[in-house]
């Protein structure tokens, strides 16, 4: 910086006074810590710099209270209107450490559709020519002020910018600066006493029915013109005729003289202050009034076109060249009044237009959107940061979510950034049971565990349970083989009853069960030569297998296998074909339709022939991070889907069981829900497993899609209802009055701000 500029603080009354600008710093002040050496940051072109997000859409009516806002800034303050190669910006430059209180005040006032972003750059550069308008008008106006001004005003700062760039020279943005120094309350205090005079009288306060102090004014000026009119004329007399010394003769008229100067100067007050028009008057009268100048940056010195094409006051005016250096504290000797509501013209931001063409792409905001409730701020799982001022943002660890979204739309980034905190805990993580048909929420969640530290790590690797056909090894999962039929029997029905939905019935329930029941007293007193589910349907056409296994179960439950014989047709000692046949197809062919597309899934139909049962209550106790790492595009949708629901609904009854009398704290995590979710019972895990310590986290693309799945309808009610986390990205635009009715958000935040923190 030049020397000239520099300005050592003042100390006065407890404030640091700077002598050049005479701006006013309270103490203690964080960016001054010595006052007799510290220059004045205003002086040095340091200032607090912010830049606008304009809303995707047009705002209507907002000018008023952007009027409101201008009038509660801290002073000075510049806006900006700045045009560059990308498009035009407006930027907002306050005093350090003055600004965040204004820019807080503006989101809220405007619904939170815009807000002010901090930038780094904090010095109000000039690197062109700096011309300050000078006005000669007596209470100036804007010329315009109607219409979307700044984008008016943006628009020929670009051409200006674009004409100077073909030219051949190097493009330099160009910028229309408006400064805001302070009030004007002593011009407004003299306009209000103007307030109540008479337009229809010669002099404006003749009339008895205007009581106004300047018809006293007015009298008494009339009155000091006539005294020092005959003073004048009186010692005038007197030295012609010779009566009186020439020395007092010619005070006397100096004295007449000055009281009618003085007199005359304030009728001619009086009458330039008149010819104020009514609406021009009360206007600066009812609203604050603001001392503002303005400044054109432009890029070479011959850019008068430019300067004449920004008649932006009336009257006469001139542009007037500044030191670019020395601009601020020199645009103070410009200033003019101005009232709130007309500056408000220059930068509110569009009413009626379109900000495309003319506004910068990243001074857009897509989504606006308000700051962070406190218990997304509070909360100890981690997801990203508010897009409105950089706070951390979390989600509820205690509660059910739901993330809905297109496809790399950031609902995996988001969950897997839980899960990373999750395993980060060590003994203390909670179980895990994650599905994945695409894999990359899959793999990642992998190798996070491998990029743990060693101990975590370790621990990690024996938590771990992968289960997927690119390993040939299989997890048995062959129910048949659990001792405790009531319970295997139950979750073979849950699953048959979710995967089968288009078939089931109680004909067919009753049927699986009966040949169930049979196959698990078989597997119970063969443990070498297992029955799997496949076995079992066909056991259905072997009314002699039956009836020789009977010897395995006690009397009574003997009963259910004579019951099936009557539910197959099957009632003769010896079946020989004929019209039964038709009748067991007709119990049986849908159960083995559906058991043959197992073959669709290897590594399934190989899991549920085993001879055993994994010990998932084990699992469970040891918070076992379980992957289904299901790729669908090699496995199949239906294989994929097929493996996601019985795997899912198996583990669901073990996990009900195992945490009946002691919960475990176990988080369940569904990638891409409308591909493999049909065949999960979800809506009961969301609507009754926090009880057993389940927490769900559903990721979907969109719920209207789910909606229009057959027997979905449940499960997107569940999701809405009992999720404490519900996180957009992206929304399907039949999701958008979903969203809004589920947040209530056209109360606080109109019908264009979702009540929800970006990220």
């Amino acid at each position: 910086m030049e020397k000239t500029r520099r300005s050592a603080m003042t100390p006065l009354r407890g404030a640091l006074i700077c002598p050049r600008c005479g701006h006013e710093y309270t103490q203690p002040v964080a960016f001054m810590p010595s006052p007799e050496r510290m220059d004045c940051p205003l002086c040095e072109g340091l200032w607090e710099a912010w830049e606008l997000l304009f809303s995707p859409i047009p705002l209507p009516k907002i000018r008023e209270q952007v009027a409101a806002w201008l009038g509660s800034l801290p002073h000075p303050c510049v806006f900006e209107i700045g045009a560059s190669s990308d498009g035009v910006r407006l930027r907002l430059f306050t005093p350090p450490g003055c600004g965040q209180g204004a820019v807080s005040a503006w989101a809220a006032m405007l619904h939170q559709q815009l807000r002010w972003k901090q930038i780094d750059e904090k010095m109000i550069l000039a690197s062109g020519v700096v011309h300050a308008l000078s006005a000669e008008s007596n209470i100036p106006a804007l010329v315009q002020q109607s219409g979307d001004l700044l984008l008016d005003i943006g628009g020929r700062l670009a051409q200006a910018a674009q004409q100077s760039h073909q030219k051949g020279e190097a493009f330099v943005g160009t910028a229309l600066r408006l400064w805001l120094v302070g009030r004007d309350e002593k011009l407004q205090a003299k306009l209000r006493s103007l307030s109540a005079y008479s337009y229809g009288t010669e002099s404006g306060v003749e009339s008895n029915d205007t009581p106004n102090p300047w018809g006293l004014r007015l009298g008494l000026l009339r009155a000091v013109l006539l005294l020092g009119l005959l003073i004048a004329g009186v010692s005038g007399g007197l030295i012609g005729a010779g009566w009186t010394a020439p020395l007092l003769g010619v005070t006397g008229i100096l004295a007449g003289v000055m009281l009618m100067a003085v007199a005359g100067g304030g009728m001619w007050e009086w009458m330039r202050l008149r010819s104020i028009p009514k609406e021009m008057l009360e206007r600066r009268t009812q609203e604050p009034l603001l001392k503002a100048a303005i400044t054109l940056l432009v890029d070479t010195p011959c850019a008068a076109p430019t300067r004449q094409a920004f008649s932006l006051v009336d009257g006469p005016t001139e542009w007037i060249a500044l030191d670019p250096g020395s601009e601020w504290p020199a645009v103070r000797a410009f200033a003019m009044s101005l009232p709130a509501g007309e500056l408000a013209a220059l930068v509110c931001p569009p009413e009626t237009g379109e900000i495309s063409g003319v506004i910068a792409q990243t001074s857009r905001q897509d989504v606006p959107s308000p700051p962070p409730s406190l218990p997304l701020t509070q909360a100890t799982l981690r997801i990203g940061k508010g897009a409105t001022g950089g706070e951390p943002v979390g989600v509820d660890p205690d509660g059910h979510g739901v993330v809905v979204g297109g496809s790399r739309s950031g609902k995996s980034s988001m969950v897997f950034a839980m899960l990373k905190q999750l395993i980060e805990r060590g003994p203390d993580a909670p179980g895990i049971f994650l599905v994945d048909p695409h894999l990359s929420l899959a793999d990642a969640f992998l190798q996070a565990i491998d990029e743990l530290p060693p101990d975590l790590r370790a621990e990690g690797i024996r938590r771990l349970r992968i289960i997927t056909p690119d390993q040939p090894e299989v997890v048995p999962l062959n129910l048949l083989a659990v001792p405790e039929f009531s319970w295997a029997g139950n979750a073979i029905v849950q699953v048959g009853r979710r995967i089968w939905d288009d078939y089931w019935g109680p004909r067919m329930q009753a049927a699986l069960l009966g040949l169930f029941r049979l196959a698990h007293a078989w597997n119970m007193n063969n443990p070498d030569q297992c029955m799997g589910l496949l076995h079992t349907v066909f056991a259905a056409f072997s009314i002699n297998w039956r009836h020789s296994t009977m010897a395995y179960l006690s009397p009574v439950d003997r009963m259910g296998t004579l019951a099936l014989d009557a539910l197959l047709g099957q009632m003769k000692t010896n079946y020989s074909g004929g019209s039964n046949q038709g009748w067991v197809t007709e119990v049986i062919s849908p159960v083995l339709s559906k058991a043959m597309a197992l073959e669709l899934s290897p590594w399934l139909f190989a899991a549920m022939h085993q001879n055993r049962f994994v010990d998932l209550e084990k699992w469970i106790k040891e918070k076992a991070w379980v992957v289904l790492r299901l790729p669908s595009g090699e496995m199949g949708r239906e294989g994929a889907r097929l493996t996601a629901g019985v795997v899912y609904n198996v583990f669901d009854a073990a996990f009900r069981r195992t945490t009946l009398y002691q919960p475990v704290p176990f988080y369940f995590v569904i990638d891409e829900a409308q591909e493999i979710g049909t065949g999960m019972r979800l809506e009961a895990m969301l609507s009754e497993g926090a009880k057993f310590g389940a927490r769900m986290f559903v990721l979907v693309q969109s719920l209207s899609m789910m909606r229009h799945v057959e027997g979905y309808e449940p499960v997107v009610q569940a999701l809405l209802a009992n999720t404490s986390t519900q996180a957009f990205f992206s929304p399907d635009p039949e999701d958008a009055d979903l969203i809004r009715a589920a947040l209530s958000s056209d109360l606080r935040y109109g019908d264009t701000t979702l009540d929800l923190p970006s990220l």
